[in-house]
């Protein structure tokens, strides 16, 4: 139907609604999308009036930040249905929204596709009554989505893919067989590692809070994503074989990571938490990651080498997402609490694979 559509998006829950409503009119393989998000200094500039050069420069900053990770968001949304969409932080001194988005739809676009109600407050940005406006001023076809009462339409724009996949799989007609595309993960920064050693600890109690898609994003590459050429990774492995495979399980389901591509490769769309360990906490927690080896590839050894070389390289694994939760402020611990059998037989595992143990993460109680 279209074939380049212009999404503007703030993050609000309407601007997610039109998202999904783009990403179910367009073409996986024809259709190009494109995310707006309008940062207006003119806002800002009234909102800091008063404020010194350098706290008004911060404040930019943190505007900007906000943007980029705003639009991250929406990239996987994306990214999820198969759509690799594009991302454009405008700046802009502009009294209106409306007036930046209808110059930017006038760049080749043949729809704009956005929601009739936005953020206000703080941000003042965009959307909302600027709706109105880009339809009667802009040069192509606009749909403008209402709000709608749903429990999928959530005011957090970075719990939204933890919280609401399935609900964006339903709307926006994502396959159950979606990988999943991670945020690019953060290699840089955090808390000095012997803070990090200082503060590393097990906890076995856990609220249901899901982890941002950042911060997951983020624990997995910790824990065993590709650091440097050549698939070599962030954690130590047997004779240079990689044996150990992540399964994430979540209560939207679980899911392989696959380190070459940084993304989640669909397992099941069961939550299937309560299943990975004999203690009660692991049905609360958000995430529960399975450590699978492959012993058909540890040639040359008996079962029980198998599982013993296979139980160290996982306690790297393990240990790597110690010091990243204790730097990160949430709380884990490495499990061997657990049917291996009947674990094995539920990821349904093929012949020679085999469960080590499991590490349970999320956020410590208040």
């Amino acid at each position: 139907m279209f074939s380049n559509i212009l999404v503007p998006f703030d993050g609000s829950s309407t601007a997610e609604n039109a998202l999904h409503v783009a990403i179910g009119l367009a073409d996986r393989k024809a259709t190009k999308l494109t995310l707006l998000y309008i940062l207006n200094e003119y806002a800002a500039i009234g909102e800091m009036q008063m404020a010194s050069p350098s706290l008004y420069l911060t404040h930019m900053e943190g505007l900007r930040r906000h943007g980029n990770e705003v639009l991250e968001e929406a990239r996987i949304i994306a990214a999820s249905a198969g759509i690799e969409a594009r991302v454009i932080l405008c700046e802009t001194r502009v009294r209106r929204a409306a007036d930046a988005i209808c110059e930017e739809a006038a760049k080749g676009y043949d729809a704009v596709i956005m929601g009739t109600h936005g953020r206000r407050g703080l941000q003042k940005l965009m959307l909302g009554s600027d709706a109105e406006r880009v339809s009667r001023a802009c040069t192509i076809p606009v749909l403008l989505v209402p709000q709608v009462s749903t429990p999928y339409a959530i005011d957090s724009p970075f719990e939204s893919m933890a919280q609401h996949l399935e609900a964006a799989r339903i709307r926006a007609r994502i396959p159950d067989d979606a990988p999943r595309v991670l945020p690019k993960p953060r290699m840089e920064g955090g808390m000095p590692l012997l803070s990090a050693l200082k503060l590393r600890r097990s906890v076995r109690t856990f609220q249901s809070r899901p982890l941002q898609p950042q911060i997951l994003s983020d624990l997995l590459w910790a824990a065993f994503g590709i650091n440097r050429p050549g698939d070599n990774r962030t954690a130590p492995y047997w004779r240079h074989v990689k044996v150990i495979e992540i399964y994430v399980t979540t209560a939207e389901g679980t899911w392989v990571y696959e380190p070459a591509r940084h993304r989640l490769l669909p397992c099941s769309t069961e939550d299937l938490r309560d299943r990975t360990g004999t203690q009660d906490f692991v049905a609360l927690a958000p995430v529960n990651l399975v450590y699978v080896a492959h012993g058909e590839r540890m040639t040359n050894l008996s079962m029980q080498d198998q599982r013993i070389y296979a139980g160290v390289d996982a306690a790297f694994i393990g240990q790597n997402v110690y010091l990243f939760c204790a730097s990160e402020g949430l709380a884990c611990v490495f499990r061997g609490a657990l049917d291996p059998v009947m674990l094995a037989r539920t990821l349904n595992l093929p012949e020679g694979q085999f469960v080590t143990f499991a590490q349970t993460v999320g956020f410590a109680p208040m």
